[in-house]
C-alpha cells in the first residue's frame, strides 16, 4: 500500500487540511485535484487560510456520482450540506 493510501485511510472526516494536502490524497493530478476541489466550493477561508474539510470532500465524490470532471457546475451538488466550522 502507498504512502498516500495509507493517509487517506487514516484521515477522519474531521480532518482540516490545506488545499494542497487535499489534493495530495485525490487519485488524480494535484493541480487538477485543487481545481476540482475550488470548482465544488470546497475550499473555504479559516482566519485568512484556504482548508478544506475532508469529509466534505468524500460527500461530495458520492453525491456526484459517475464521472467528475472539471467542467462539472460550480458549486456542491444539490443537496450537499457542508460542514458548519464553528
Amino acid at each position: 500500500m502507498s504512502q498516500v493510501a495509507h493517509d487517506r485511510l487514516l484521515l477522519g472526516r474531521a480532518a482540516v487540511l490545506s488545499p494542497s494536502e487535499a489534493g495530495r490524497l485525490l487519485p488524480v493530478e494535484r493541480v487538477k485535484a485543487k481545481a476540482w476541489l475550488e470548482e465544488m466550493g470546497l475550499v473555504r477561508i479559516l482566519c485568512g487560510k484556504e482548508v478544506v474539510i475532508w469529509g466534505d470532500v468524500l460527500d461530495a465524490l458520492r453525491a456526484v456520482g459517475g464521472e467528475i470532471r472539471l467542467a462539472s457546475p460550480k458549486g456542491p451538488p444539490e443537496g450537499l450540506r457542508l460542514a458548519a466550522l464553528d
